[in-house]
């Protein structure tokens, strides 16, 4: 988000009158409808429907399909009652005509609702006029009234709204402009990011089975929060590496097995402040199938946006969280490739602009993401270099390069090339790839992969998640234990590497929903492990060498202990991956070890339901009540 702008809540911006506001055509009114209602999009893109009252005049308007308008005098309208802080009776707009608009905002389904009263204004714009934003504007609070006591309530704290801190007309303006911009998130950021997580445990619950490798760490761990451990913050260059012990016993075995956490605690850049110069690229998919929907992964009918459509959107989203000390530039590609904008300051580029050049691009021809990469990587030798400056290029498409692929060594070589130039390259998948077969691409410093199965991850990714595509915060990350314990599990994924270390990462990117991305990692250690040795060694981006030693010891006497919640819930999400993983394969024994006569797997997931359940129980971790219903409707346990 840019500077200076202010997000609002999910809700949307505050109640008031709007003016003014740019707005396109989707659907002529139904003029016999009691509401009229008039689908369309703001001139970020963003869906609206305005709805009129029986005496507005907007409802004789010949409004065309398609076509650009300026609305005055709108009504962002609350859904629910305000009501006297003297006397509890409800209240009522002091304008008869606000309060026609808010009595049928109150009739609908959900809001608020804007809605065009007897002072509604329409004009129509010119061919190119739209292009331009609406130059100041004003949201004007509802003034509401007591019939009971005769107390008139002139801000909106007074009555208890949720538009308590919006005490005047300039405030409601920026929040309102801001919303409808698009830049509206959800309250803590979490909406995406759960939107996103839900897909794998949405389509286990509605009767698929997934193949296994599509059962990650990550999708098994995204919807739930671990503690960070960071000593001094503004100390940090890049990682802060902390340890925690567990011995647990295993439902299924019966024994019991010790784990030891490691928590990188990859620091995040302060956007405001201390993240370096961003000169990016984005080389975007046009080929004929981004003309599609998102493939549901559960089999149903795919539904509206397109991917472009999608991309679009996500892309505006990125540019409303840069600012003036960044460049960014767009490069197009199908069979060929094309610049649609030079890299330039962000002063030249705003994310209105992108929207209505992306708006005009009809996807077609077949995909060639090299010809993209090419064409996006000329444009950083079009450019004078800046010292600080992250140099990257992001590639949008739904083909991605995969370990499989004839191609996947010639892409790695590509980017071992242009991150000898300082240049890295991060790839965003569109729809349902496996994101481990797209690893082989990771093994080049700098590079990251991400995937995208709907639009709401897309989103999530370019908006809550950007830092965890676009800078990395450590290279050449090696993590081991000593002689004296003895690996028998390590829960994280590793780039190729001549060292025998546990984990081997070439690069470190912020926690997020990349394959780069890396914040924790839990180690199973053998029964005879005494102690635990850690050893973590790692280049932060400017090329400082850091060390950490940490240990942990697990000679506490018998019976089951865990240093912290987190780590408790680290290795009962571990257990139940292990289990998802073994249905979807099939297997009995979910490796925990072979039997002459396994159990069925039915029996297996119900007692690895009722340990979530004793959990559950013990962290207070609500998360897992959703895993919990996967493992009863994959078991039948009741």
């Amino acid at each position: 988000m840019a500077a200076g702008t202010t997000a609002t809540g999910g809700s949307g911006p505050p109640v008031g009158t709007v003016a003014p506001l740019w707005f396109r055509v989707a659907d002529a009114v139904d003029s016999g409808s009691r509401v009229a209602p008039l689908r369309g999009e703001t001139q970020s893109g963003r869906p609206l429907r305005v709805l009129f009252t029986s005496s507005s005049p907007g409802r004789d308007v010949a409004w065309e399909p398609g076509a650009w308008y300026e609305l005055r005098n709108l009504v962002h309208a609350p859904r629910h009652r305000r009501h006297c802080p003297d006397c509890g009776a409800a209240l009522t707009a002091t304008d008869d005509a606000v309060q026609e608009a808010v009595g049928l905002a109150r009739d609908r389904e959900s809001g608020p609702q804007f809605v065009g009263t007897a002072t509604f204004e329409a004009t129509r714009l010119g061919p190119t006029e739209w292009l331009t934003p609406p130059d100041g504007g004003d949201v004007e609070p509802i003034r509401w009234g007591c019939r009971s006591c005769g107390r008139v309530l002139e801000t909106a704290h007074e009555c208890g709204s949720d538009d308590a801190d919006a005490v005047d007309s300039e405030t409601l303006s920026g929040r309102v402009h801001a919303a409808l911009a698009g830049a509206a998130a959800s309250p803590s950021g979490d909406a995406d990011r759960l939107a996103a997580a839900e897909s794998l445990r949405t389509r286990i619950r509605r009767g698929a089975r997934p193949d296994a490798e599509d059962v990650t760490l990550a999708a098994v761990r995204s919807p739930y929060e671990f503690e960070t451990t960071v000593p001094d913050p503004t100390t940090l260059s890049s990682l802060s590496p902390t340890v925690a012990g567990a011995v647990s016993t295993n439902p299924l075995t019966g024994g019991p097995e010790r784990f030891c956490a490691v928590t990188l605690n990859p620091r995040a850049f302060d956007w405001a402040r201390q993240r370096p110069s961003l000169d990016l690229v984005v080389a975007v998919d046009i080929s004929g199938s981004m003309a599609a929907p998102f493939e549901p992964a559960d089999g149903t009918a795919a539904s509206a946006p397109s991917k472009l459509d999608a991309v679009r959107d996500a892309l505006a989203g990125v540019v409303e969280r840069l600012d003036s000390t960044d460049r960014v530039g767009v490069v197009l590609f199908d069979t060929n490739a094309s610049v649609l904008k030079p890299l330039q300051p962000l002063t030249e580029t705003t994310d209105e602009s992108l929207r209505c050049h992306l708006a005009g691009v009809v996807p077609a021809g077949n995909t060639n993401p090299m010809a993209g990469l090419r064409r996006a990587g000329a444009l950083f030798d079009d450019a004078t270099g800046r010292a600080d400056t992250e140099r990257r290029v992001v590639l949008v498409s739904d083909t991605v390069p995969t370990t499989d692929g004839a191609s996947a060594g010639q892409y790695r070589d590509y980017c071992g090339a242009y991150r000898r130039r300082g240049v890295g390259i991060s790839f965003v998948g569109l729809g349902f790839h496996d994101v481990g077969a797209t690893r082989a691409l990771c093994g080049e410093a700098g590079t990251n992969v991400a995937v995208a199965p709907d639009p709401a991850a897309l989103a999530a990714l370019c908006r809550r998640h950007l830092d965890s595509v676009l800078f990395p915060v450590a290279l050449d990350l090696d993590i081991d234990v000593g002689p004296g314990a003895e690996l028998t599990d390590v829960a994280a994924a590793s780039d190729p590497s001549a060292d025998d270390s546990a984990v081997h990462r070439e690069t470190v990117f912020p926690a997020g929903p990349t394959a780069q991305s890396l914040d924790r990692v839990l180690l199973g250690l053998s029964a005879a492990s005494d102690s635990a040795d850690v050893r973590v060694t790692w280049t932060d981006r400017y090329g400082d060498s850091h060390e950490r030693s940490l240990s942990v010891a697990y000679d506490r006497g018998p019976g089951e202990w865990f240093d912290t919640d987190s780590v408790r819930t680290d290795v009962a999400l571990h257990r139940y991956l292990r289990g998802l993983q073994a249905w979807c394969r099939g297997d009995a024994t979910d490796g925990a070890r072979a039997s002459a006569a396994p159990e069925p797997q039915s029996t297996r997931l119900a007692r690895l339901r009722r340990y979530l359940v004793e959990e559950r129980a013990a962290t207070g971790v609500d998360q897992f009540d959703t895993d919990i219903e996967v493992l009863r409707a994959i078991s039948g346990d009741s």
